[in-house]
């Protein structure tokens, strides 16, 4: 069992995920008075000793030879569709790679996984606690103080990976189908402000009835604290073994996101036409089509 209070590190420099530390780096007051027996079982919930053994054994690794690591230990099966519009984007900075979240994680590894070697100076966004991940550091934007920001790196001329929704897809009270919710418009605010193409790619898979039940749960009593997050390191354990299929979209030019839209629209549009992109491969992105697809 992990411990629940540890601050030694491995023989590796790996200072350990301790579970109390991470409740009281937000919370100290509520942290001080959660239950050992609660703490143990959320400890099981978020896999902490499985996490603490792979980053230990990863942590000095370089930067690729982790995404491999991390892409085998979820055991994935990786299938793109029209990965040669990735390979055309070759040596093009002024990139921004966007596409759905339906696990909340592995899809991300997995696609920086095959797009470092195309594009070395590559950036992923990254929630804040894989702030923590050594090998994951050269690669992140977060925006916060330790990383650098999307801005500074689009200023740099990196090609960035974004997942404009910031959450995993949940199911939608509309049609009760599973979609992002909506989407920031940064990416299209950026686009139009440097000049940056953006390359839509829809991701295939989803997490289990649970965390579905569990988003509509807190809806229906307009619960603002997102319960469901608690399972989801548990749901990409679960997704372990599966398929993700990539498919590519066609690129967007920046002069295509013109004034007669606001970029709240626009992202709405790539959104749409992402989920179109799973359903259709060959799917063109008609920038006069206005967006229909349910958000909430």
């Amino acid at each position: 069992m992990a411990d629940l209070k540890n601050d030694e590190e491995t023989s590796t420099g790996f200072k350990k995920l301790v579970l109390r530390d991470i409740a009281e780096s937000w919370n100290p007051k509520i942290a001080r008075h959660i239950p050992r027996f609660v703490y143990r079982k959320i400890n099981k919930i978020l896999h902490i000793d499985e996490l603490n053994a792979f980053l230990s054994e990863t942590h000095n690794d370089d930067t690729q030879v982790f995404l491999d690591k991390a892409v085998a230990f979820f055991d994935l099966k990786i299938r793109f569709n029209g990965f040669d519009k990735i390979e055309a984007q070759k040596g093009n900075g002024d990139l921004f790679i966007v596409a759905n979240h339906p696990i909340g994680g592995p899809e991300g590894i997995a696609l920086v996984d095959k797009v470092l070697p195309l594009m070395p100076d590559v950036k992923i966004m990254i929630q804040k606690l894989l702030a923590a991940v050594h090998p994951m550091r050269k690669i992140s934007v977060y925006n916060g103080s330790r990383l650098i920001t999307t801005l500074e790196s689009v200023k740099k001329g990196d090609p960035v990976i974004l997942f404009p929704a910031g959450f995993c897809s949940r199911r939608l009270k509309h049609r009760r189908l599973i979609y992002d919710l909506k989407w920031k418009s940064t990416f299209i605010k950026l686009s139009q402000r440097y000049g940056r193409t953006v390359l839509p790619i829809h991701i295939s898979g989803r997490l289990s009835e649970r965390m579905y039940r569990w988003y509509s749960f807190r809806r229906a009593l307009h619960i603002k604290l997102q319960i469901e997050t608690l399972f989801l390191v548990d749901e990409m354990f679960k997704c372990k073994g599966s398929e993700l299929v990539f498919t590519v979209g066609n690129p967007i030019a920046p002069e295509t996101f013109s004034c007669n839209a606001d970029p709240d629209e626009w992202a709405a549009r790539v959104r749409q036409y992402v989920f179109q992109l799973g359903s259709d491969p060959d799917a063109k992105f008609d920038p006069d089509l206005p967006d229909s697809l349910p958000s909430d």
